[in-house]
């Protein structure tokens, strides 16, 4: 591959990462607190989506630069102190 293909994958990741730092400080606010609870399960999927998706760039960016990938088998997504799956904790309300 390409380094200029490498390089969008890196800033993807980079601004990726910048977003989901943003939210989980945003989840630690009273306003966060003050969403419906509906509102703040979907904020805490997001955030664990966020954290798959880092990890997948991660894994290609691994794969692009020969560097052995790490991939998670079957974890749960760990969103702040909790940690939520959907196969044992099913969607949110």
């Amino acid at each position: 591959m390409s380094l200029e293909f490498i390089a969008r994958v890196r800033d993807e990741q980079k601004q990726l990462t910048e977003r989901r730092a943003r939210l989980l400080q945003f989840m630690n606010t009273s306003t966060f607190l003050n969403l419906t609870k509906q509102h703040q399960s979907l904020l805490r999927l997001q955030a664990g989506a966020m954290h798959l998706y880092q990890t997948i760039l991660q894994t290609r960016l691994d794969l692009l630069t020969e560097k052995q990938p790490e991939l998670p088998i079957d974890e749960p997504i760990v969103i702040e102190q909790n940690t939520f799956d959907i196969d044992r904790d099913g969607l949110p309300e």
